[in-house]
């Protein structure tokens, strides 16, 4: 439920409407405004108000608290700036609403013991996202068998649109014996999600993704829908990661780079900060920013302890700096990571997925010569 604590002004309402946006994005969910709905099956209240801040200028407070548990869940204050009441909202604002977003859906599936077929959509995919971006193929493949046991006519765009995802990671880490197979079904996958909702933001951007990878790098396929995902919820960044990744296969670097710093901002103190931090990575890696690229990876590699992706640029970038000591730690943390990883197959294989670096020429043997192999 959402309680708007401070009349009707515009910032307030038009907050509100951001944020209802944002929640239903994540899958069915009964929302009202009616502060006077005592419902037993309410999950959570959302009041969102205006106080006085610093120097008395006008705060947005944002308290989320679960009336059965009589508990608060999360909580937040920012100025209301005025760029909030403009037809480009705030990037803070934005950045608020997802969180709101993250949090109740992790809140939610932790405190909850709901997951099942009869659980409600955000719960599921508070459940299953987690486990698809550990890039772990068991984790992945109960994550699609979740999304499959709790699937009906309310939630198919949502949850085909991450089955068309866990695709292209497939494809892309080479967990598939198939990958025609793997191709085909992803791309069936995204153009039945988009058919079912055209105008969410999250199918949009998993659709993106799935005809840009599958097609190993076709800007074009996703263009249209990446653009489509920022405008119908600049809220998710999901939807400007996807921009950011058809930039990135474009060519258009400062765009990839612009994108992928929004996504980042809006990410922050999310379960999706080492998500975003990764593609900030790869759009300063594309355009030339090595210093960027390298402080992004290293804080998407540190908050995802078990993440490989980073790990494998990171080395690529060490060994051209000849940092050999770091090089060497990540090089041990991916034997560790990957099961059967060599060298060889990271300079030579050309489908091993690092294929920024490759094009850069930074996967030679005289880059790595020196370096001590573990194991």
């Amino acid at each position: 439920m959402l309680d708007q604590s401070g009349g009707q002004s515009p910032l307030l309402q038009s907050f509100a409407d951001m944020i209802s946006r944002v929640l239903r994005e994540q899958g069915e969910l009964e929302l009202t405004e009616h502060v006077d709905d005592n419902s037993v099956d309410r999950l959570v209240t959302v009041t969102i108000g205006l106080i006085s801040g610093t120097e008395n200028a006008p705060a947005l407070r944002l308290v989320a608290h679960d009336p059965n548990l009589n508990r608060q869940v999360w909580s937040r204050t920012l100025p209301a700036s005025p760029g909030g009441q403009s037809d480009q909202p705030d990037i803070a604002l934005l950045g608020v609403a997802f969180q709101l977003q993250s949090e109740l859906t992790r809140y939610l599936a932790q405190s909850r013991n709901l997951i099942g077929t009869d659980a409600c959509p955000p719960l599921v995919l508070g459940a299953a996202i987690p486990r698809i971006f550990s890039f772990q193929p068991e984790e992945m493949n109960q994550a699609a068998h979740m999304l499959s046991d709790a699937m009906d006519s309310k939630n198919a765009a949502q949850f085909l649109g991450w089955q068309a995802q866990i695709a292209v990671i497939n494809l892309i880490e080479q967990f598939t014996d198939a990958p025609e197979a793997c191709v085909e079904r992803g791309k069936m996958l995204a153009a039945k999600a988009i058919e079912m909702d055209p105008m969410n933001s999250v199918v949009l951007s998993t659709a993106a993704n799935a005809q840009v990878l599958l097609e190993r790098g076709n800007a074009a396929a996703g263009a249209d829908l990446a653009k489509l995902a920022v405008k119908v919820n600049p809220a998710n960044p999901l939807a400007w990661w996807a921009f950011a990744n058809v930039a990135i296969y474009a060519g258009k670097t400062e765009d990839a780079l612009r994108s992928a710093r929004v996504a980042s901002r809006l990410a922050a103190r999310t379960p999706l900060q080492f998500w975003c931090e990764f593609q900030l990575g790869l759009a300063a890696f594309k355009a030339g920013d090595i210093v960027t690229a390298k402080r992004a990876l290293e804080t998407s590699a540190c908050l995802a302890p078990q993440f490989r992706p980073p790990r494998r640029y990171l080395l690529a970038i060490y060994a051209d700096l000849r940092d050999f000591e770091k090089a060497e730690s990540i090089l041990a943390q991916l034997k560790e990571l990957e099961p059967g990883f060599s060298l060889d197959h990271f300079v030579n294989d050309p489908l091993y997925p690092i294929s920024l670096a490759r094009e850069k020429n930074m996967l030679t043997w005289d880059k790595f010569q020196d370096l001590k192999i573990i194991g």
